[in-house]
């Protein structure tokens, strides 16, 4: 195996053993927030050295069947600029309905299953361009740029459009609930409010306004009203304390 096959293979090991249950997993103390968020800028820093390394790995797997000298068709330029703006148009999405997503009890898990459900249908779109147009992969740059846009740009653009969707859509029947409040606790650099309650059996945690967050006793009571979506994921409606 060479040397830039054994660094991507770490590196993606790393990402996937550590760096994934470190996201997932919701810490309930100051220390264990501290050791998340030190695991997550590693994590980062190793993401940023596995990026740098995908093209030469990409090569060192498949070489180029062209330089960057050859002449480029205008159906290249097209699938080049396009995935670019695929991707950047899904973070800005991503970014656009980040409240809705923490206003989503169990978003992560729609998440998931709508990039993963992304993942395959740009494994679909990846293999008709190759099958119709493979002269598209022939260089290097541009096969990578192509394939980091469509893979990472469509299952962005999924998970966005499933939260989007979900709240877009609702039966509007508001169904509401006490839970007790088990924990909360001020999270980040802007030392954002939230709570922690139990879901169906799962701890759930939801950001409240700073308001309320005040008036909130741990081991009190909150009445949560939530509605519906259309993926059937519910969403918060409204969070009042029960006196």
């Amino acid at each position: 195996m060479s040397s830039i096959r054994q660094q991507v293979l770490f590196r993606t090991l790393f990402i996937v053993v550590i760096v994934i249950p470190a996201i997932l997993y919701k810490p309930e103390n100051k220390f264990l927030v501290a050791l998340e968020i030190l695991i997550l800028f590693y994590g980062l820093y190793q993401f940023i050295r596995l990026a740098a390394q995908f093209q030469r790995f990409i090569d060192d797997l498949y070489p180029p069947k062209l330089s960057k000298k050859a002449k480029v068709e205008k159906i290249h330029k097209l699938f080049f600029y396009g995935s670019q703006v695929l991707f950047y148009s899904a973070i800005f999405f991503h970014l656009g309905i980040s409240w809705w997503t923490r206003d989503t009890i169990f978003a992560e898990k729609l998440i998931m299953i709508s990039f993963l459900f992304g993942l395959v249908i740009a494994s679909i779109v990846t293999l008709i361009i190759y099958l119709r147009k493979p002269s598209i992969y022939y260089e290097s740059t541009r096969r990578l740029t192509v394939h980091f846009g469509i893979f990472f740009g469509l299952s962005l653009l999924f998970s966005a459009l499933a939260i989007f969707t979900n709240h877009l859509i609702s039966d509007n029947i508001i169904s509401c609930n006490i839970y007790t409040v088990e924990q909360k606790s001020k999270i980040g650099r802007y030392n954002s409010p939230w709570i922690y309650i139990t879901i169906e059996n799962k701890k759930e945690r939801l950001k409240i306004n700073s308001k309320l967050y005040d008036s909130l006793d741990e081991n009190g009571k909150v009445n949560i009203c939530t509605k519906k979506g259309l993926l059937g994921y519910e969403f918060l409606d409204e969070i009042k304390i029960v006196n």
